[in-house]
């Protein structure tokens, strides 16, 4: 039941959005192994003043967070879709290597954290019966 947060310094356009939306619940469905009716992707375009080196960045910056249950993914499953995320983000937008642009997996505890009112783990309990 991953969430993952698209956090940019521009307006993107609707095509660019759904692209977005599309490719990174495939690459998280493909190489985290989620279930495909539980991913969501939320896009914040134009968010914030971003700086980079102290100065206003001009040129496109992101960040990408997914947050996913802790424990459910290999550090390989993991690192792949790291390298896969970035290659998307490296063909949708052509200058992303010149400046700092991050992508983070945040895991969470099993038992913060849930989705219609009960938690992760009640849930893998539930499958254990």
């Amino acid at each position: 039941m991953p969430i993952l947060t698209v956090t940019t310094n521009q307006t993107l356009l609707p095509a660019i959005k759904e692209k977005l939306a599309i490719s990174l619940s495939a690459l998280t469905q493909t190489y985290l192994e989620k279930r495909p009716e539980l991913i969501n992707v939320v896009i914040y375009e134009n968010n914030g003043d971003w700086y980079s080196h102290g100065k206003p960045s001009e040129d496109f910056q992101f960040y990408l967070q997914i947050v996913i249950t802790e424990g459910t993914n290999s550090e390989s499953q993991k690192a792949a879709w790291l390298r896969h995320t970035w290659l998307l983000f490296e063909e949708i937008f052509i200058n992303v290597n010149n400046l700092p642009n991050y992508i983070s997996i945040e895991e969470q505890p099993a038992i913060n954290w849930g989705y219609n009112g009960q938690s992760q783990a009640s849930r893998l309990n539930k499958q254990g019966e």
